[in-house]
């Protein structure tokens, strides 16, 4: 149900259906970590810019941040009331962006995890999100059939 590509593209990240997060070696195409945490379906995932670090989220309403330095879960983040559509690292990696089907975006802080901003505004799910490289506008679209471009997202 998730899938991507780590920054130099030599891995590749997937979540299924049963909550699981893979880890791949495209050179070899074979298996190089699997992590269990989630306890339902992964719906979505992204590497952060530094490249060991993966965030997942699910249907179980959580946001895990994964270190594979570590080779486990370096945090689980209570992040929404429903399904997590989306996640995306900003460019810098200090800051995250959410998306769920509580019709929420949340911006969050991946140095302490803290929620900086909820966007409210669409009438429907969110099933998708993103934030721009300069970190001064998001995106998101919904089932409502709108797409959102958030500009006044200052967090101080």
């Amino acid at each position: 149900y998730a899938i991507s590509f780590q920054g130099d593209g030599s891995l590749v990240a997937t979540g299924d259906f049963g909550g699981v997060v893979r880890f791949w070696d495209l050179r070899s195409g074979k298996t190089i970590h699997s992590f269990c945490g989630h306890v339902k379906r992964v719906t979505c995932s992204d590497f952060s810019p530094v490249g060991y670090e993966l965030v997942t989220g699910s249907d179980d309403h959580t946001v895990r941040f994964w270190d594979l330095r570590k080779r486990g879960c370096a945090y689980t983040l209570p992040a929404h009331s429903s399904l997590i559509s989306d996640a995306r690292f900003s460019k810098s990696g200090e800051v995250l962006v959410t998306s769920s089907f509580d019709r929420s975006v949340r911006m969050w802080n991946t140095r302490n995890f803290a929620m900086v901003k909820e966007l409210i505004g669409h009438e429907g799910s969110i099933s998708g999100c993103d934030i721009s490289p300069n970190e001064d506008k998001i995106v998101s679209c919904s089932l409502d059939r709108t797409v959102k471009l958030w500009t006044q997202i200052e967090t101080n």
